[in-house]
């Protein structure tokens, strides 16, 4: 048996190795059992059932499980760590669950229903979009009239609901009073959303949501109807204000009260290093509170698409301060000097991204070819985009896995791509990747992304951590 991982659980396995090795090595422990046998033994393995059914479960700490697929050759790992079972084993899910039946999906639009705003005004307030139903859903709405100036913010009026709140609150309804699943599933900032603004002193509208209204532009309409907002006097706008006085003073408190800031003051001899890795474990808490997130998004619409790589350089750049740094410091220079995985991190994106330019027109007739009587100006940009570097990293390069190579650009399809590209990337990529093989194409080398702490050399009986069969 071999152990196969999808990047969202390799990372959290990273994530747990490096804040609590107790808890990775209990995590390995489970692992090695589970390739033994994995139908019982250590962690009470159960048979997931509702959504969920075909994978399986183990419990290896209070609230703590891996969530695993059993294949005939293989246990692929796809998900684990504190509350990542949704509905009745913990309070969340990491992984996305988008399975439900008509008649529970028609029941949460009926709870949401009770917090629409009635009657014929104008109203303001929060919503997500639905892309596979092509219809609104949570929807928190109130009418304009029943604010005042003393509501409004730099002039802006809108519902005090967040959308974390609202979120959870749904989902604690699935999980409570049915059967754990429905509509509120995964994280709510993977799905489409905005919220609407009502400007006082000009007695306008604003719709605030992400780069996914230029995507699906009727939505707009369905939005206008929604709020029963004045078309004239309503636009879509991408950055809005919000009065964060509550946010920051819990993110104060709490921050205060972790182990990180009391351990920092008590200390009594400081370094500067010390001192660096305390900003450094600030920056990595404010930036994980999905609140602070999610404050983020209605300031700055194209916030969640650019987070991850500004919180990668601004975390880069603490890191490389050195300790004579001055008001001199160049901050371009500094930020070059990086760690030799951010450098060949940054070789093998410039590369891909050459290797996928040099062979789009070659990828665009692959592509064709594998369509099977679908038009090739039918296919997403997005989706042409993500195939054609898939096509140069399997065939050019040699190191990565065919099997990391295609979850990886399933994965982004999911992130970047429509609610279908994921089915649509898997389907083609497996025929494409059947004709290379043939054609001598694609030849790997190496065992690809291969973690030894976590094998501790007993791969011949923990599995490879994806190996090739």
């Amino acid at each position: 048996m071999k152990l196969l991982f999808t990047p969202e659980a390799l990372s959290a396995y990273n994530e747990i190795k490096a804040a609590a090795p107790w808890e990775s090595e209990q995590i390995k422990d489970i692992l090695k059992d589970t390739l033994a046998h994995p139908e019982n033994g250590k962690g009470a393995p159960e048979a997931l059932t509702g959504p969920l059914s075909g994978l399986w479960s183990r419990e290896y700490g209070f609230c703590r499980h891996i969530v695993y697929q059993i294949l005939p050759d293989e246990v692929k790992i796809y998900a684990l760590g504190k509350n990542v079972l949704p509905g009745g084993k913990s309070d969340s899910s990491s992984f996305r669950q988008t399975s439900y039946s008509e008649d529970e999906y028609r029941s949460v639009l009926a709870q949401m229903a009770a917090n629409r705003g009635k009657g014929d005004t104008p109203k303001v307030g929060i919503f997500w979009y639905s892309i596979g139903r092509d219809e609104l859903f949570g929807v928190v709405s109130h009418p304009v009239d029943d604010y005042s100036r003393a509501n409004a913010s730099e002039g802006r009026i809108t519902c005090s609901e967040l959308h974390e709140d609202v979120w959870k609150k749904e989902y604690y309804k699935q999980k409570f009073k049915g059967d754990g699943t429905g509509l509120f599933t995964g994280p709510y900032q993977d799905k489409p959303r905005g919220r609407v603004f009502y400007h006082i002193d000009d007695d306008t509208y604003e719709v605030a949501a992400g780069k996914w209204l230029e995507e699906y532009p009727h939505v707009y309409d369905m939005i206008i109807k929604e709020f029963n907002l004045p078309p004239e006097k309503t636009s879509a706008k991408y950055a809005v204000h919000w009065d964060d006085t509550e946010l920051f003073r819990r993110l104060f408190i709490t921050f205060k009260n972790s182990p990180i800031y009391i351990d920092y003051v008590k200390s009594e001899t400081l370094s500067f290093e010390e001192d660096k890795n305390f900003i450094l474990n600030l920056f990595k808490f404010l930036m994980n509170d999905n609140v602070l997130r999610d404050t983020f998004f209605e300031r700055a619409i194209s916030w969640e698409d650019d987070f991850d790589q500004m919180a990668q350089y601004s975390y880069m750049t603490l890191r490389s301060i050195p300790e004579d740094f001055n008001e001199a410091t160049n901050f371009y220079q500094m930020n070059d000097s990086r760690v030799d995985s951010d450098i060949e991190a940054y070789k093998f994106a410039m590369q891909l991204l050459d290797n996928a330019i040099e062979m789009y027109d070659e990828s665009v007739e692959l592509i064709k070819k594998h369509l099977n009587g679908w038009e090739f100006e039918r296919v997403a940009v997005m989706d042409v985009l993500l195939l054609d570097m898939a096509i140069a990293e399997l065939v050019r390069c040699e190191s990565i896995p065919e099997r990391v190579t295609i979850d990886e650009y399933i994965e982004l399809s999911k992130e970047f791509s429509t609610e279908r590209s994921k089915l649509f990337i898997n389907g083609i990529l497996d025929r494409m990747l059947s004709e290379l093989r043939a054609a001598g194409r694609v030849v790997k080398t190496g065992r690809g992304i291969y973690d030894p702490d976590m094998l501790d050399g007993e791969a011949e009986n923990f599995g490879d951590v994806y190996s090739e069969k």
